[in-house]
This record gives structure tokens, sequence and C-alpha cells, in this order.
């Protein structure tokens, strides 16, 4: 019988042991857990973008490092963002689409860029990466982990970039590929009441062949100016190639042609009358308006205009 007490008591010794080890190993998980989400807190506090994970299922923000609204400027709390990004800062134009993105999550890493509204009445450009993640203790809800940081210098870069991809880098006029671009979107908003003027300057290789490049260069700069100067705010011209021009007029009835070919003329005219060069600048011009000889795309004015221009050179013998 005493055996027998002595081996429980040392079953109840043992357990004892088992179990203070087991509370010191759990404290010890505990403290190092605490550490580590310690640790990726003051992680996600210096991150440069905002961290976020959202119950979509619930439209519920579970976590965020810190809100959208704050980084724009607003002050805490001023937009409530217990469901993630709040759409009152999203740009309208942005917002359909960013609810389309958030509804069809994927596992997958997706992207999308929309802009936001700053406090001082600006614009932020954002670029949104998320991804939905299963959740095993509960099958049906729809957890998404995402960020978002800024890119507004990016896509000012990539403004930039287009741009200059679209200028003629001697004369800053669109050259062919921003005309093509500048008047195809001003057709799909103006169908009607538009021409097309072709320009090509004369005698402009004999002033390249004689006069040197220099020369050139400075005929096409001159030009350029006096062309930008003769059309009207919302025109559109452009530098076609080499020694041709193009521009894209809004029309104001069948004598707006002659009234800008009248201007060009007349500052042609001042500018080779103003001080004494070795060269002066003449032009041939030709046209075609919307509706002329059953037109009805730009493809079919450029070519009627251009073939209008020959015309006029052919008259002037310089063909």
């Amino acid at each position: 019988m005493i055996e027998k007490d002595e081996s429980i008591l040392e079953d109840y010794s043992r357990m004892v042991n088992e179990l203070v080890s087991a509370r010191r190993e759990m404290s010890r998980l505990n403290d190092e857990l605490k550490q580590k989400e310690e640790f990726l807190r003051n992680i996600l506090q210096v991150a440069p973008f905002i961290i976020y994970a959202a119950d979509i299922s619930q439209e519920k923000l579970v976590f965020s490092n810190r809100p959208l609204s704050k980084e724009l400027g607003y002050s805490l709390g001023e937009y409530r963002e217990e469901t993630g990004i709040p759409l009152q800062l999203v740009h309208p134009e942005d917002r359909e689409e960013l609810e389309k993105f958030r509804l069809y999550a994927s596992e997958s890493v997706a992207e999308f860029h929309f802009r936001a509204r700053k406090s001082d009445g600006g614009i932020a450009w954002y670029r949104l990466k998320e991804k939905r993640i299963s959740s095993l203790n509960r099958p049906g809800q729809r957890i998404v982990v995402g960020s978002l940081d800024e890119i507004t210098q990016l896509k000012l870069n990539e403004a930039t970039l287009k741009s200059e991809s679209q200028r003629d880098f001697l004369t800053g006029l669109l050259n062919r590929r921003g005309f093509l671009e500048a008047a195809g979107e001003r057709l799909k908003s103006q169908a009607t009441d538009v021409l097309v003027i072709f320009i090509d300057i004369d005698h402009f290789k004999q002033i390249n062949d004689h006069l040197g490049h220099e020369v050139g260069d400075e005929v096409l700069k001159s030009f350029a100016d006096i062309l930008t100067a003769s059309l009207r705010f919302g025109d559109i011209p452009a530098r076609w190639g080499g020694d041709e021009f193009i521009a894209l007029l809004s029309s104001s009835g069948p004598n707006s042609f002659e009234a800008v070919k009248s201007r060009l003329s007349g500052a042609i005219e001042e500018f080779n009358s103003s001080q004494p060069r070795s060269w002066s600048l003449g032009i041939s011009v030709g046209h075609a308006a919307m509706g002329e000889d059953s037109l009805r795309d730009l493809d079919g004015l450029i070519a009627l205009a251009d073939a209008q221009m020959y015309k006029s050179r052919r008259e002037k013998r310089l063909e």
C-alpha cells in the first residue's frame, strides 16, 4: 500500500513538473510571439506605404498600419475607414473600376492605379496591390491583404515622357504621332465643322542645300511660330515631317480656310519685310473640310488637304 502511494505521488509529481514546464514553454512562446508582433509593428510603422487587411464578406477593415485619409492630409478620423479605402476620396472616374477590382479579388497579386483627392484640393495617384487569402477558421470568409503606395511622381514622369514623345524637338509643336492622337480625340467630340490645312514651305530644299541646315532649322522654327500665332485657341497645329506642317481647325463657316490663309499670308509678309535675310519665307497650302467630297474621317481629310497642297505647288511651278 505504501509503495502504491509512493508511485502515485511520483506520477503526480511528474505531472506537476510537466505542467510547470509546459507553462514555462507557453510563457516563453508568448513572450517570443509578443516580441515578433512588436518587431512587425515597428516595421509596419516605418513602411513607406500603407499595408492593410480587409474582410470583404463583412466589408470590414481588419488591420491597417495607417489610414489613407491621414496620408492625404485630412485630420485623423475625418473620414471613417472601417470598410477600407474611403470612396469619397477616390476620383469619381475611378470609383466604379476600383469597386470592380475589389469585387473580383483573386489569389494572385493584382494591381490597380487610381486617383485620390488630397486635403489641399490636389490629386494624388496611388498603386493598389491586393490578393485574396484563405481563412481556415471561416471557409466563407473573404479576406484580402493589400498595399497602397503613392505614385504621383511616376505618373507625372509618364505624362512627361508621353508628351515629349509626341512633340517635335525643333519647333515644340506636336509631331505626327501627337497630332493624330490629339486630332482623333477632337473628332470624337466634334465630328463635324472641322477642317485640316496642310502646308509645305516653298524652296526649303534649296535653302537647306545652299545656306546650310542651321538656316533650315531657323526657317522651320520661324514658320512654326507664325503658324501658332495665326491660329485660334483650341486649333491643333503640328509638324508633319520635314518641311510639312498640318493643323486641325474648328470650322466656323465656308470662309474659315480663307481667313486662316489670309492671316498666314499677312504674317509671312510682315516677317519677310521685318529685317534683311538671305532667304524669304513662302508656303503652299491645301485644305479639306469634313463632309467635303463625302469625307467622314481624319485620314481622308489629311489625304485631300495634302493633294490640294500639291496642286498649289504645281500651280506655282514648284513641282
